[in-house]
C-alpha cells in the first residue's frame, strides 16, 4: 500500500485525470451533454467503489487547496467572459434572480432539509446556503449547445456566476456558527444579513478596485501575452487571500467582481487571459470532479432513501420557478415562456459539490450532505443537459449564432436586424472606437482581429450557423474566410462575403463561399426597377424582410400559389426545388420540402412564414 504514496502514483493520477478530462469535454460536445456527467461516473469508477485507484485518504490535507485554487480559477474564468456593457438590459433581472430568487432558494431548500431529510437546522440551513449556487461551468456550455435566445442565456450566465460567489459567502457564515457551536436562536440572531451584506459588500470594493489594477497593469508596454497570463493568475490568488483576510469567505465574491471588472473593461491581453483560464478550468474541473466523486458513498443516497430524491425534485420544479416567477415579476423584458425555460434551468455544479465535501470533512452528518449534493448534481445536471434542449425548441426560444465582422454601416444594420429577430448576434471589429459604439446595440461585442483564430473563437465560431463578413478590405476577407474553413471547419456555405472590388467575386466563389459585390448588387437591382417596377411596389423598407423557409405545413402541400392566403404586403419571390429554382405564378403547387423566399414588409414576411412551416 506504500507504494500508493510514491511520486509514481500522484503522476499517474494525474496524468490519467487529464486523459479522461479532455475525452470527457470531446464526449460531451459530441453528445451535447454536460461533460461533469461523464466526470462523475468516471470518478466513481476510479474511486473507492470502483477501481480504488483514486482515493481520498491518499491525498490528505492535499484535498482542500486543491479544491479552493480550482473554485477560484472557475469562477474568474466565469466572471471575465461577462461584458456588462453588452447585456446591460439583463443586469436587473440577473439582480432579482440572485437576490429574491436566492433567499427563496435558501429558505424553501433549509425547509425540506429540515422536515423532509430530518437535518438539524443550522446543517439544514448550510444546505440551503450550499445549494444557492448554480454552476456557471454547467451552464455557459449548455447555452451555447441548446442556441438560446442570447439574452435568455446571458441571464443564466450571470446568475450563475453571482450565485456561486453568494453560495460561498452565506454557506461559509453558517459553517462558522456550526463550529462555534452556536445554538439556533443565537445563530439567526449572530447572522443577521448585515453579517452577509458586509461580506458581499467587503468583497465587492476589493473586487472592483482589483479589477481596476489589473486592467491598468495590462496596459503597460513591458507586459508581454505570457507575463499578462501569469500575472493575472498570481493577482486573482493574491486578491483571494486579502479578502478573505479582510472579511471571511469574501474572497469568492472579490474574484467575481475583479472578473466582472475586467470583462467589461479589459484593456490588452483580455482575450489571451480569457483563453488561458478557460483551459485551466477544463483541467481543474477535470481534477476536481474525479476527485470529490471518489469521496461519494452509495450509502449515503441509500440512507437518504426517497426523501432525498423527493427534495431534490422539489427544489428543481418546485422551489426554482417559484424564486424564478416571483424575482422577474416586475420584469417586462421577460416573456412568460423565457421565464419557465429560466425557471427550468438551474443546474449544479463544481462549487456545491466543492462545498460539500470541504465542510463536511470538519462536521458531522457528512453522509447526508454529501449524498443529497451529489444528487442534486446529478438531476439537476442530467434533467438540463437532457430535457433543455427538448425545451428550448418547444418554447419557440432557439435562436441563430450569427457573427458578424466589420462594425461599419453594413455590420451594424444586420447586427440590428437580427438582433430584432432574436437572433444571438456577436459582431468583431478592430478598431476601439467603433466597438464603444456598438454596445449601444442588444449584441455581443468583440473587440479584437478577427484573422486571430483565438477572437473567431471567443466569438463562438464554433456553434455559428453563419459568418458574415464585412469589411472594406477583400484580402481581410478572404482570410478570415479561409482561417474559419480551415481552422474551425465551418462550412463554405455558412459563410457570406462582401466583396469590395467586384472582380474579386471569382477568388471567393472558387472556395465555395456566398459572396456579394455591393456596387454590382446595387446596379442589378436598379436596373431590375427599371424593368420590372412592380415587384419592388412592397415598402420592404429598414423594418421589412426577405426569409426563406422549407413548407411543412400539409394545409400548403399539394396547393396551388393563388389558392393559399398570404399576408398583405407579403410576396413569395422564389421556391427551390432541390436543384432547381422557379418564379412562381398563381398556378404553382408547392410539395413537401420546398424552399420558398418570401419578400414582406413589417413583420409580414415571417407572418406568412408560418404559414407555410
Amino acid at each position: 500500500m506504500e507504494s500508493y504514496f510514491g511520486q509514481e502514483y500522484y503522476i499517474g493520477v494525474l496524468a490519467l485525470i487529464l486523459i479522461i478530462g479532455v475525452g470527457a469535454q470531446i464526449v460531451g460536445k459530441h453528445f451535447r451533454i454536460p461533460s461533469i456527467l461523464f466526470l462523475l461516473i468516471t470518478g466513481l469508477l476510479l474511486g473507492p467503489l470502483g477501481l480504488g485507484y483514486v482515493r481520498p485518504e491518499f491525498f490528505e490535507g492535499a484535498i482542500r487547496p486543491i479544491v479552493e485554487a480550482a473554485v477560484i480559477i472557475i469562477v474568474f474564468e466565469g466572471s471575465i467572459g461577462i461584458d456588462l456593457k453588452t447585456i446591460k438590459k439583463i443586469s436587473r433581472e440577473a439582480t432579482m434572480l440572485v437576490s429574491v430568487g436566492g433567499v427563496i432558494t435558501f429558505l424553501g431548500v433549509s425547509l425540506g432539509a429540515r422536515y423532509i431529510v430530518g437535518m438539524e437546522w443550522m446543517t439544514a440551513m448550510l444546505v440551503g446556503g450550499i445549494l444557492m449556487a448554480t454552476g456557471p461551468t454547467v451552464i455557459a456550455p449548455l447555452v451555447r449547445h441548446m442556441k438560446v435566445k442570447r439574452k435568455v442565456g446571458k441571464i443564466l450566465e450571470l446568475e450563475g456566476v453571482l450565485n456561486d460567489a453568494i453560495a460561498v459567502i452565506v454557506s461559509a457564515t453558517i459553517f462558522e456558527l456550526i463550529i462555534a457551536d452556536v445554538g439556533l436562536g443565537e445563530g439567526i440572531e449572530v447572522i443577521g444579513i448585515e453579517v452577509i451584506l458586509q461580506k458581499i459588500v467587503t468583497g465587492f470594493l476589493i473586487g472592483m478596485f482589483g479589477g481596476y489594477l489589473m486592467n491598468h497593469a495590462l496596459s503597460l508596454s513591458k507586459i508581454g501575452r505570457q507575463t499578462a497570463r501569469l500575472l493575472a493568475l498570481a493577482f486573482v490568488m493574491g486578491l483571494y487571500m486579502m479578502s478573505n483576510t479582510m472579511a471571511n469567505a469574501s474572497g469568492l465574491f472579490a474574484v467575481a467582481s475583479c472578473g466582472l471588472v475586467m470583462g467589461t473593461f479589459g484593456s490588452r491581453y483580455i482575450e489571451d487571459i480569457r483563453e488561458f483560464k478557460e483551459d485551466l478550468s477544463v483541467i481543474l474541473l477535470s481534477v476536481i470532479f474525479i476527485l470529490l466523486a471518489a469521496y461519494f458513498n452509495p450509502d449515503d443516497i441509500i440512507n437518504l432513501g426517497f426523501r432525498g430524491i423527493g427534495l431534490i425534485i422539489i427544489l428543481m420544479f418546485v422551489i426554482r420557478p417559484i424564486s424564478v416567477f416571483l424575482s422577474t415579476s416586475i420584469s417586462k423584458s421577460l416573456t412568460k415562456k423565457e421565464k419557465l425555460f429560466i425557471s427550468m434551468m438551474g443546474p449544479k455544479g463544481v462549487v456545491p459539490a466543492s462545498l460539500a465535501v470541504f465542510y463536511t470533512l470538519q462536521i458531522g452528518e457528512q453522509g447526508l450532505i454529501i449524498g443529497l449534493i451529489f444528487i442534486a448534481v446529478i438531476l439537476t445536471v442530467f434533467f438540463s443537459g437532457i430535457y433543455g434542449r427538448v425545451l428550448v425548441k418547444k418554447l419557440g426560444l432557439v435562436s441563430m449564432n450569427i457573427i458578424i465582422v466589420g462594425g461599419g454601416n453594413i455590420g451594424r444594420v444586420l447586427a440590428e436586424r437580427f438582433s430584432k429577430r432574436g437572433e444571438s448576434v456577436s459582431i468583431i471589429e478592430a478598431n476601439e472606437g467603433v466597438c464603444e459604439s456598438l454596445r449601444k446595440l442588444d449584441v455581443e461585442v468583440i473587440c479584437g482581429d478577427a484573422t486571430d483564430p483565438g477572437t473567431l473563437k471567443r466569438a463562438g465560431i464554433e456553434n455559428t450557423n453563419y459568418l458574415l463578413i464585412t469589411t472594406g478590405d477583400d484580402a481581410v476577407n478572404l482570410l478570415v474566410s479561409q482561417i474559419a474553413i480551415s481552422k474551425f471547419d465551418l462550412p463554405p456555405q455558412k459563410i457570406i462575403a462582401k466583396v469590395n472590388n467586384p472582380e474579386n467575386l471569382k477568388v471567393f466563389e472558387d472556395l465555395g463561399i456566398k459572396a456579394m459585390s455591393p456596387s454590382f448588387s446595387t446596379a442589378l437591382i436598379m436596373e431590375d426597377i427599371v424593368g420590372t417596377p412592380d415587384l419592388f411596389s412592397i415598402e420592404v423598407g429598414m423594418e421589412g424582410d426577405l426569409v426563406e423557409c422549407e413548407v411543412k405545413n400539409p394545409d400548403v402541400i399539394g396547393k396551388k400559389l393563388s389558392e393559399i392566403s398570404l399576408p398583405k404586403d407579403s410576396i413569395v419571390i422564389l421556391v427551390k426545388r432541390g436543384d432547381k429554382s422557379y418564379i412562381p405564378d398563381g398556378s404553382f403547387v408547392f410539395e413537401k420540402g420546398d424552399r420558398v423566399t418570401i419578400l414582406g414588409g413589417g413583420d409580414h414576411a415571417r407572418k406568412a412564414m408560418k404559414v407555410f412551416t
